[in-house]
């Protein structure tokens, strides 16, 4: 394979950093035809007395004709001409379309270029850029199809239970849509989106797959809720089959009819920084992942984007051979390090921005895990809003394209014991979502914003469900109302207080059956990587807290409180974390039982098919960890439930009546909000949903 004849030819890294000039604006495959207009960045040398020289096939740079060309840069000396550095790059000279508006722009990720009632017959429409192109119907119609340029397969047809659309990466240039069996006349639209990426770990297995989070949502799932929300997802486990058939098996192969794009991950972990200051160490990471040799992109996972020079210079010049080659599938890198800070180290950064970005011929992505967590009041959570705009505007000085060409990835990891973002047991991470996203959608400052992402790897049903609508309203009806506003929704519900136990045992009614039946308990750590697991250092703090059950003979203990602000006819999730104290003293004893409390609220009807507990570790993760010699981890046991309310106020009752006299049964994390039973297949722009009720 070319590519790889290519990065075979890479030499190691050395210790010191690597001097290359960086092309910084515009884009090798994007440089203005009329004036051939370019700068660079010379990075990991000194250029005092020297000046940057740029030649486009053996002439100075400048207008050119529109096409390949070669560019040759170099650093030239001033006293005695002597050419310091050199790089070559191939580049793409187009015609700018300087000043002209195309369509109706919605918000800050979609512009309408076709909007009319839906009948037979053909239309135009002009795609003004390769990129996405969202092509549907308000609804659902059993007998209408789309085809797109002549093609004999409709692109937009009739699936029971999802609506009348698709998404498609098309080339620039005007294209043509044909509709047929329309006897009914809602809009049809086509708009320009951005690329939206879902990791949901999809196995091309004997079953043909998809996992959604920890319950293992199947593709009926993720096909009504997700997928017509989603056009690039991240590919995982195919590469461990060996043959390309059993990769490209029926998933994989509906999923491209469908028009979406698959990438294949390397799965590089934080631990792994020498390797990923191992070129030839990468290049092995490339090559073991099949589904990336079977035609799919490439997405580089759990790198640091202010790391130091010899892992970005290794990383930079490994992507500078796939930028360079001029493979078409993209590299979409995704940065671990959370984008609290403004770079830092620009020397070494700009080379593997610039690198990423030019990758698929100017296609490549940065893919920052933003990962906004909740907090415990609207100003802590708004300050990490401000973190982001930073952020990017940090991006912006350095190459002033790579706002547009970086996907906020929201997170996904929402699980305790392992690792969670939705860390206060105050909020609703549902309406720091949708507020963060809206802004991405309306705000100035995310202008040229690149795309939208998400992981549903470690998350339940409802926020994936809840992903999927949001990306479907702001990223491709474009649509700039909030969602949780016309739900009725507050960030900070306040229908449990205390739920964390920070003050102590405050709104809260304790009835022991002995004096030391229940009480407030702190123990330092707990909320972090030893304990539960929460993201930001103030939860984690909030984890430290907790009440606990010591069950008496006598009888069990009982701990209640009166909640308010309910809607009657709503629907609630409420969570609660338990854990056996003795485990979380001496983890790696006899696995203690995830059942130790009951929970009942008053005035309400538990839905038992939406209700469950997840254990972390479970018993086969820690017995792989045991068999690792890998210190014991304590489990952490999140139960959820969702009820029915019928009055606007509840009794919420913990009993540990199902424990063992003297089992010491922890408690925190009590949270109570509205629960969404819909998905984006079900909203429509002409819907309307009465406040607190979101069946």
């Amino acid at each position: 394979m070319q590519l790889f004849s290519i990065l075979a030819a890479m030499p190691l890294i050395a210790s010191v950093p690597v001097a290359r000039i960086v092309p910084t604006d515009p884009l090798l495959y994007e440089v203005d035809a009329s004036t051939g207009r370019m700068t660079f960045m010379v990075t990991g040398m000194e250029t005092n007395g020297c000046d940057i020289v740029a030649e486009v096939d053996g002439s100075p740079l400048g207008p050119m004709s529109e096409g390949a060309h070669e560019l040759t840069v170099k650093l030239v000396s001033r006293t005695d001409g002597a050419v310091k550095l050199s790089n070559r790059y191939p580049i793409v000279a187009k015609r700018i379309r300087k000043n002209k508006a195309f369509g109706r722009r919605l918000n800050n990720f979609v512009t309408e270029v076709l909007r009319e009632p839906l009948s037979n017959g053909e239309r135009i429409f002009e795609n003004p850029r390769d990129g996405w192109v969202f092509i549907g119907f308000d609804r659902p119609y059993p007998k209408t199809r789309a085809f797109l340029d002549g093609n004999a397969d409709p692109v937009v047809t009739w699936r029971a239970d999802e609506p009348s659309e698709t998404m498609r990466w098309l080339p620039e240039g005007t294209h043509r849509i044909r509709i047929e069996g329309a006897d009914e006349g809602g809009p049809l639209s086509v708009r320009l989106v951005k690329p939206l990426k879902i990791t949901a770990r999809t196995f091309a297995n004997e079953k043909t797959d998809i996992s959604i989070g920890r319950q293992g949502y199947g593709w009926d799932f993720f096909r009504r809720h997700l997928l017509h929300s989603f056009n690039s997802l991240t590919m995982g486990g195919n590469w461990r089959l060996k043959s390309a058939e059993g990769r490209m098996a029926w998933g994989n192969a509906e999923l491209l009819k469908r028009g979406k794009r698959l990438m294949a991950a390397t799965d590089i972990r934080p631990g792994d920084a020498a390797l990923r200051a191992d070129r030839e160490g990468m290049r092995g990471k490339f090559a073991k992942y099949a589904a990336y040799l079977d035609g799919l992109a490439l997405e580089m996972d759990e790198n640091k984007v202010n790391a130091g020079h010899s892992e970005m210079d290794a990383f930079a010049e490994a992507v500078w051979e796939l930028a360079v080659s001029g493979d078409p599938r993209p590299v979409y890198v995704d940065y671990c390090d959370l984008p609290s800070v403004t770079l830092t180290n620009v020397d070494a950064q700009v080379s593997a921005i610039s690198a990423t970005l030019n990758t698929g011929r100017g296609h490549g992505m940065l893919v920052p895990e933003m990962y906004l967590g909740t907090r415990r009041t609207l100003a802590d959570m708004l300050r990490q809003e401000e973190m982001a705009v930073e952020y990017i505007r940090s991006l912006r000085s350095v190459m002033p394209s790579a706002p547009s060409h970086t996907i906020h990835l929201l997170g996904g990891w929402l699980t305790l014991g392992e690792w969670t973002s939705d860390s206060s047991s105050e909020a609703d991470i549902k309406v720091l979502y949708d507020r963060y996203v809206r802004r991405l959608a309306t705000d100035p400052e995310f202008a040229d914003v690149g795309g939208l992402g998400m992981s549903t790897l470690a998350c339940d049903e409802e926020i994936a469900r809840w992903v999927g609508i949001l990306a479907h309203h702001y990223c491709i009806e474009g649509r700039t109302d909030s969602l949780a506003e016309r739900y009725g929704w507050r960030y900070c519900t306040g229908i449990v207080k205390n739920g964390d136990f920070i003050e102590a045992l405050k709104h809260w009614t304790a009835e022991s059956a002995e004096p030391d039946g229940i009480s407030h308990m702190r123990r330092h750590g707990y909320g972090g990587k030893r304990g539960q697991c929460r993201m930001a250092r103030t939860t984690m703090e909030s984890g430290e807290n907790f009440a606990l059950f010591r069950r008496s003979a006598k009888a069990p203990n009982r701990l209640s409180q009166k909640i308010e602000g309910l809607v009657p006819g709503g629907l609630y999730k409420l969570v609660y974390a338990t854990a056996d104290y003795d485990d979380v003293l001496k983890p790696g004893g006899k696995r203690p039982s995830p059942n130790n409390l009951i929970v009942s609220v008053s005035n309400a009807v538990m839905l038992s098919d939406l209700s469950w507990i997840t254990e972390v570790p479970d018993a086969k993760a820690a017995a792989r960890a045991a068999k690792k010699g890998a210190a014991p981890h304590c489990v952490t046991v999140t139960h959820r439930c969702v009820f029915r309310a019928s009055s606007a106020t509840a009794e919420l009752t913990f009993d540990d009546s199902p424990a063992a006299p003297g089992v010491r049964t922890l408690l925190n994390y009590i949270s109570v909000t509205p629960y969404t039973a819909v998905s984006a297949a079900s909203i429509s722009e002409s819907s309307i949903h009465e406040k607190g009720k979101t069946e």
